[in-house]
């Protein structure tokens, strides 16, 4: 079917954003990309994210701000910031994404991640886009690693993520690179589903190269993405250096991450204030940046931190959490297997002393990135490319039966 609107391209990107940086960095740097590969493109960016603009946005881009919603200690979707119930916060956000759909009427709208959105708040809307516009191209957005591939098809519960792409959405961008995690293998996709998989590479922060340093220690970043569940790490980082790198010639930026609780920051900070060769901060813009300009990073293994790594080729020690998914472990499973970073679980008795072991290897250049492959880190420019090309191809009639059908 031709899409009978002749405007100016629409382009929606939502994304659920209930947890960390991670999502709407990456989606920042997509819509920055879409902006510049697409002539007069208008940007709609519906998002929980509690800070939206933080990584900057494109001219022709502008944000429906959802309420916030985060997770208890059992799992359950809460409210962040509004005194209401679950419920109520369930069905702003419901409200506000939809008619963010219809009366903006994109010709393309791109899921990020979670392709129901929080508690399925995206079904009706996915429903309305599927019976009243089967012209817009609906694509959903996700990493490479979303678990183990056992519990990825518990997930949905009576369906399969091969359903739920085959029933809603034409076309599917994988932010990696499938020589490090092949999505349709990995996750047992069917071959129709297969075949709407676009690989982008891993979605970056462009920045300029590194400039020569003309410092005399070595640089260890330590960072924990969004930062609230990053306490282990930072306190193995802190016993490592109060133990065995007591004597390091080393200098040492902790990125705490603007998400971890005040508390934890302060006794953090207090706890290190007295080791000269460190230097604390709450949140960075330039993270990408100074990864360049470091000689070793120390890392959760969130999937916007480890591309961001991948693409400075910064020699890496990945801390993954334990849970709730195994998302991170996997991550760094693989990425160690590959050659491209090593990993440490910070829940061992001597974790403090097997960092310090690697982060001296990794200052002797005996722990550097594979010389076996390059990742590709040209995720956005990808991202961008392929939404373009998509948005002047028409839906294939078939596909549109099959989706209402279902």
């Amino acid at each position: 079917m031709v899409d009978p609107r002749n405007t100016e391209p629409r382009v929606l990107m939502f994304s659920h954003d209930t947890y960390g940086l991670g999502h709407l960095r990456r989606s920042t740097n997509i819509a920055r990309a879409i902006a510049q590969e697409i002539d007069d493109v208008s940007i709609l960016y519906v998002t929980g994210a509690a800070r939206p603009h933080c990584f900057g946005l494109p001219r022709s881009c502008d944000v429906v701000k959802l309420p916030i919603l985060t997770k208890d200690g059992f799992g359950r979707y809460v409210p962040s910031n509004l005194g209401v119930s679950v419920d109520l916060a369930l069905s702003l956000r419901r409200g506000l994404v939809f008619e963010a759909v219809r009366r903006f009427d994109p010709h393309a709208v791109l899921i990020d991640h979670a392709p129901y959105g929080a508690a399925g708040e995206l079904r009706d809307t996915l429903l309305w886009l599927r019976t009243h516009r089967p012209q817009t191209r609906v694509v959903l957005g996700m990493r490479d690693v979303l678990d183990a591939p056992s519990r990825v098809a518990r997930e949905f519960g009576d369906e399969s993520l091969s359903e739920i792409v085959r029933q809603w959405f034409d076309d599917v961008l994988v932010y990696g690179d499938r020589r490090v995690f092949d999505v349709a293998k990995e996750y047992d996709l069917a071959p129709d589903v297969a075949a709407r998989l676009h690989y982008t590479g891993y979605v970056c922060t462009p920045v300029a190269p590194a400039q020569a340093s003309t410092r005399r220690r070595p640089r260890v970043l330590v960072m924990a993405g969004g930062g609230a569940d990053g306490v282990l790490l930072h306190e193995t980082v802190a016993a490592a250096l109060a133990g065995p790198l007591a004597d390091a010639d080393l200098d040492v930026e902790f990125t705490f991450g603007p998400f971890l609780d005040p508390h934890e920051q302060r006794r953090l900070r207090k706890s290190l204030a007295h080791d000269a060769r460190v230097r604390t901060d709450a949140f960075r813009k330039d993270v990408p940046q100074r990864l360049r300009n470091a000689d070793v990073v120390i890392s959760m293994a969130g999937a916007n931190s480890v591309a961001e790594i991948l693409d400075a080729q910064v020699p890496a020690i990945l801390a993954p959490r334990g849970g709730p998914r195994l998302e991170q472990k996997t991550r760094a499973e693989r990425l160690e297997s590959l050659g491209l970073a090593r990993s440490i679980d910070l829940d061992e008795r001597d974790a403090p002393k097997r960092l310090a072991t690697m982060v001296e290897a990794a200052l002797e250049h005996r722990l550097v990135p594979s010389a076996r492959m390059r990742a590709d880190c040209g995720g956005a420019a990808a991202a961008a490319r392929v939404l373009a090309s998509l948005l002047s191809t028409p839906i294939a009639a078939n596909r549109e039966v099959n989706h209402v059908a279902g």
